[in-house]
């Protein structure tokens, strides 16, 4: 048993009938004898309502036994996977906490923080997603500073989503980069494009769009800095992917080839140049 200078702490982190329903165990009783049969409350539910009977006149651990029985008929009807498997596992893990079995208590609480946090990953995943949008559209709107902000935001929530070493942080890392660029802070961009190449790398096969195009911007930067050669090997590399992830007349593809061919334009290779645009697909109209 646990010692009474915990029962405070212990009500006031969880209260069994306020976190099932709102409402108090009898009153639990009371709606299930009056509501309609399409809105009886669960058995497992009705179960929880009886444990807390049970604590109530003085039987702490054979009401840890029912709320036990009780998550076992909640898990027998939710989904495993569903964020509804939250309330009754707390519920028990209170009851086995309030008859003294913590390591009972503490598996049920841990496998309830798995389905929150799971839910959390996803609404920041959400956020981040929905950020990449409004970043994209302060962009191409020339609202850097704003777009700055907004994709610095992503990048945090993918971390904490995802992960710092995450390719969905990679992706955001690449769209703030861009950014960064178009600010003229290309130390800066060129910090976050590494880093976001650096996970790409790391993965078992990159993104043909974020990663080809994190190498592409920041080979465009080696050639703005005069490193003509480093440059050509580090759009190459992007290209390369492309290649082997588009067809030959898909216009990223081609894009793509387009901007190779002014880059080697600008160093006066001209024969690696014409060898590019050999391969544009000319417009039949």
């Amino acid at each position: 048993m646990i010692s009474v200078s915990h029962v405070t702490m212990i009500w006031g982190v969880l209260t069994i009938g306020s976190l099932l329903t709102g409402c108090t165990a009898t009153q639990q009783r009371a709606s299930i004898s009056t509501a309609p049969a399409s809105d009886k409350i669960p058995d497992w539910q009705e179960e929880f309502a009886r444990a807390t009977e049970i604590y109530k006149n003085g039987e702490p651990e054979r009401a840890a036994e029912t709320a036990r029985t009780a998550v076992a008929m909640a898990e027998a009807v939710i989904d495993p996977d569903s964020p509804d498997l939250i309330k009754p596992l707390l519920a028990a893990s209170s009851f086995l906490m309030q008859a003294g079995d913590m390591d009972g208590a503490n598996e049920l609480a841990g496998r309830a923080h798995v389905f929150s946090k799971r839910g959390l990953e996803t609404a920041l995943e959400r956020e981040a997603t929905t950020l990449k949008f409004l970043g994209a559209l302060s962009t191409a709107s020339g609202r850097f500073d704003e777009a700055v902000e907004i994709n610095n935001r992503a990048v945090q929530l993918s971390e904490l989503a995802a992960g710092p070493d995450h390719p969905e942080t990679a992706k955001h890392l690449g769209n703030l980069a861009s950014v960064e660029v178009a600010r003229g802070n290309n130390t800066r961009a060129r910090e976050i494009f590494e880093r976001a190449i650096a996970i790409w790398n790391a993965q078992a096969s990159a993104h043909p769009t974020y990663a080809a195009g994190a190498m592409m911007d920041l080979a465009m930067l080696d050639a703005d800095e005069g490193q003509p050669d480093r440059a050509v090997d580090r759009f190459r590399d992007g290209l390369a992917l492309q290649e082997a992830a588009f067809g030959e007349r898909d216009p990223r593809l081609q894009n793509s080839l387009r901007r190779f061919a002014l880059l080697l334009r600008r160093f006066d290779r001209t024969s690696e140049a014409e060898a590019v645009e050999s391969r544009f697909v000319q417009d039949s109209n």
